[in-house]
């Protein structure tokens, strides 16, 4: 049965209604680096799980979310400590060994049953990653460029992260900024990069002089499902739970949602099938506009229901 994910990520099968996006990404990254843009619960997050679930060659995904992150120096740490944990890059990661005579000894004394978290820690307090983050981004970087199957580093909540640093440090933002895109535009950059951002990143940076740090980036904007789409998704949803689904309700759904974000649609199927279960009758419009307005536009979920929907 495919599940509602209010909350969660869809992944597998529960993930619905995004073929065109999935295959656009993987057509564009055949030669160039993406940047999702959309609002917050509209998709980005299952889009970059459907690519690392389902991978294709030549590459090889990796996710992180750096949301929490506020400086350049602890997207390094985050970087390399998820490269360690891999298994995969953990091969790459290690022959910096030979480089770096300290973060050799951090190697040789990692134990295997670290955590990422505990890796992070360790990066910070027994390494020098942090006062020389730029060096050890380089070095990596040139040593993934010999490597295959390549890198393709997903980074969810991009424009939080920029966010987070411009307001430690406006330079330190830029630096890292102009550092990524030397990175990327570099001739033997193999890798190739996913990011997700907010529909005000590209302002953002504009207002502070560095939108030229991403204008190498092609930008794929997600959109509500269309139409037929979103009525496949109701009717599948439905079908799934065995619960019949008249034309009537079906549309009725789709009018009161307004766009159909996967999300909106989501909370109100939740309510709906909520309702039923309490209730023990069958779905009909009184039930269908019941649920819209006392569960959602009336219950807890409403604040976030009118932003979304607006």
């Amino acid at each position: 049965m495919r599940e509602l994910n209010v909350g969660g990520v869809p992944r597998g099968e529960d993930y619905f209604g995004r073929e065109d996006l999935i295959e656009n990404l993987w057509a564009r990254l055949k030669r160039d680096n993406v940047l999702l843009v959309a609002p917050r619960r509209f998709g980005k997050t299952g889009a970059m799980y459907r690519l690392l679930d389902e991978p294709r060659e030549p590459f090889h995904p990796l996710y992180i979310n750096v949301e929490h992150i506020m400086s350049a120096a602890d997207f390094m740490i985050e970087f390399l400590a998820a490269l360690l944990r891999d298994h995969h890059f953990s091969r790459v990661i290690n022959k910096l060994r030979e480089e770096t005579k300290g973060f050799g000894r951090f190697l040789r004394s990692l134990p295997e049953s670290i955590d990422v978290g505990g890796i992070k820690v360790i990066l910070r307090e027994d390494t020098d990653v942090s006062q020389q983050w730029i060096s050890y981004g380089e070095r990596v970087m040139a040593m993934l460029a010999k490597d295959k199957p390549h890198l393709l580093l997903l980074i969810d909540e991009f424009a939080i992260m920029i966010d987070n640093i411009a307001q430690h440090s406006v330079e330190e933002a830029e630096r890292f900024l102009r550092w990524f895109r030397a990175v990327r535009t570099a001739p033997e950059t193999k890798a190739r990069f996913v990011f997700g951002g907010s529909i005000n990143l590209i302002a953002t940076l504009d207002a502070m002089g560095l939108v030229d740090t991403v204008n190498d980036l092609s930008i794929v904007r997600l959109e509500p499902f269309d139409t037929k789409t979103a009525k496949r998704f109701v009717e599948t949803i439905f079908a799934s739970r065995r619960v019949k689904l008249a034309p009537k309700i079906r549309d009725t759904i789709l009018e009161l949602v307004g766009a159909p974000i996967p999300y909106l649609l989501s909370v109100l199927l939740t309510a709906i099938f909520d309702r039923q279960r309490a209730t023990r009758k069958k779905v009909s419009v009184e039930m269908v506009n019941a649920a819209f307005q006392d569960d959602l536009l009336g219950g807890a979920t409403a604040a976030v229901f009118r932003h979304y929907r607006s």
